[in-house]
């Protein structure tokens, strides 16, 4: 993930199924720090595909943005 905001995010994939316009749910897993309960485990969201930017040789990496349709919720234990 590279961004994220009340209204959207912005992550890196190395090949995503999704296409401009698809909406979907999603669940963003974290690895929290042990020292740091603030973290969250989680994040659910609803979301709308904004757009899906190509790889270039600065970034070989896919990007998406996508815009919350509903959340985003932050679960921060199992």
């Amino acid at each position: 993930m590279k961004d994220i905001s009340i209204g959207g995010l912005h992550m890196s994939e190395t090949a995503p199924i999704l296409q401009p316009d698809d909406i979907a749910d999603f669940i963003f897993k974290f690895q929290p720090d042990q020292a740091n309960p603030l973290i969250p485990h989680k994040i659910k969201a609803k979301g709308k595909v904004k757009r899906i930017e190509q790889p270039t040789k600065e970034s070989p990496h896919f990007g998406v943005a996508l815009e919350f349709l509903s959340g985003p919720v932050f679960v921060y234990a199992d």
